[in-house]
């Protein structure tokens, strides 16, 4: 192997990423993984690169190599089994960490890695089991009590919460990330017991923690928007098939993971989750308006576009199976999503926006969503989502179905047949009891699935309305 050849490679692929190229980034990625290129601890920064251009065989083999060159030591095969977990590969992140030493790399971190993967994948018992064991070897782990508290939650009885308050005296010097994560299951086990000045109370500063390190950007939101408003389908001539995706949107909270479920309920239907696939594409046309959108049909054709987006989602899926799209930004997307896949399904779930607020002030989600840690924060960004969504009704009609939470829970029956239709599927007996399917379920309501269909979370926020008027007021205002 040319040691110079690898020099001029790791050149070409400096510049190209400086110009955000991303398929001639993928292709040297390639040709270095294809000549075992000897880069060592270099191939951690290919990997990182893979995963953010949705290039995951890549990741993979490239983390493979980072494994060899560490000569497998179990500090690099943890690092595998971690972006394994990261990019949804529970099975085979499972099996990576099954090789290592018991304890390793620490008894906490190892319970809290296998407890988090055990929920995931929908073995709550395992998972409870798992997070207990990593608090009693780090009590002070905030995220484990946050981890125990979330699939707990379940529970009616709250027999559980006890548990959780009485740490309290001794989570008080936890540092700030700890500390965060245990107020919020603080304000869980408070919620509970319907003790709601104490729950609210526990929310709210756990959020100001949170707050202070992820600052709500709310002009980028609203430029975002402002783009998205400018934006409608494109009509052009397509020859491929584009039903495969079904596409969920709605804010966080509203319903989206229980429509996904019931979806991947079918035999023909994978449940995608919070893919990243259509932020790439976003990423790659530039903008969200018409005429960015135009510009890069003009020059590669909307042929070519869609066949990037799903050779990004048979990255992670494989070729076979329809793929519900869940993405949590596509609100934004709907005006490129409908031009570059016209045969795919369009749903839109909605909720009570007070109930929304309350669930996303409650929970503490592990990346983005810096709006959700405010109240009034919250309401600039469902505001900013009810402009979308009236948007986008008038732009899609028909197209877009639009599901309440409400009625789906209340009147399941008939909404499932809806959805189903929707999407072009005969209904099978499997999606009318959607919480017995077994699947990864990676997002905030990794528990609530587990569930049958309930109505107990529609006006979950009334008890707390007298703290929630922050909310009100700013919705209404605007």
């Amino acid at each position: 192997m040319s040691t110079t050849a690898v020099q001029t490679l790791l050149v070409q692929l400096k510049g190209l990423m400086a110009e955000r190229r991303r398929h001639d980034i993928d292709a040297v990625i390639g040709r270095l993984i294809a000549m075992q290129a000897p880069l060592k601890d270099g191939w951690r920064g290919l990997v990182k690169v893979s995963v953010h251009n949705g290039a995951l065989s890549h990741a993979r083999a490239a983390m493979a190599l980072l494994v060899r060159a560490a000569d497998g030591s179990p500090l690099a095969r943890f690092e595998q089994a971690a972006m394994l977990a990261d990019i949804g590969d529970l099975a085979d992140a499972q099996a990576v960490l099954d090789t290592l030493p018991p304890a390793f790399p620490n008894p906490a971190t190892r319970a809290h890695f296998a407890a988090t993967l055990a929920m995931n994948a929908g073995d709550i018992d395992a998972a409870r089991q798992l997070f207990r064991e990593a608090l009693r070897h780090r009590p002070q782990s905030g995220s484990s009590w946050l981890g125990l508290t979330s699939i707990m939650a379940g529970d009616p009885s709250g027999s559980w919460a006890g548990e959780v308050i009485a740490a309290e005296a001794s989570m008080a010097q936890a540092a700030g990330d700890d500390l965060a994560g245990y107020l919020y299951a603080l304000g869980a086990a408070h919620a509970a017991r319907d003790e709601h000045r104490a729950a609210f109370d526990a929310f709210s500063r756990g959020a100001a923690l949170v707050a202070r390190k992820r600052p709500y950007d709310e002009s980028s939101d609203r430029r975002a928007v402002t783009q998205a408003l400018q934006s409608k389908p494109i009509a052009a001539p397509q020859t491929l098939a584009t039903n495969r995706a079904i596409v969920v949107v709605g804010p966080p909270r509203s319903g989206t993971t229980l429509v996904e479920q019931i979806l991947a309920s079918h035999s023909g239907v994978i449940g995608g989750g919070e893919l990243p696939v259509l932020d790439i594409v976003a990423r790659d046309i530039g903008g969200l308006s018409s005429p960015h959108l135009q510009a890069v049909l003009a020059r590669r054709g909307i042929d070519d576009l869609a066949r990037d987006y799903f050779a990004l989602l048979s990255e992670r899926f494989g070729e076979h199976g329809r793929v519900v799209d869940k993405t949590l930004s596509a609100t934004r997307y709907l005006g490129m999503i409908a031009t570059i896949l016209p045969d795919a399904p369009l749903i839109w779930v909605r909720r009570a926006p007070i109930d929304v607020a309350w669930s996303c002030f409650r929970t503490l989600f592990s990346q983005g969503q810096a709006w959700s840690f405010d109240l009034k924060t919250i309401a600039t960004h469902l505001r900013l989502e009810e402009m979308l969504f009236a948007h986008w009704q008038d732009v899609l009609g028909e197209r877009l179905l639009v599901v309440e939470y409400e009625n789906l829970t209340r009147q399941s029956d008939t909404e499932i047949v809806r959805i189903t239709d929707h999407c072009g599927m005969t209904v099978e007996s499997g999606m009318f009891s959607p919480h017995t399917t077994r699947r990864a379920v990676t997002t905030a309501s990794v528990a609530q699935v587990r569930r049958p269909i309930h109505q107990a979370s529609i006006g979950a926020a009334t008890p707390y309305l007298e703290y929630l008027e922050p909310f009100v007021r700013a919705f209404e205002a605007r």
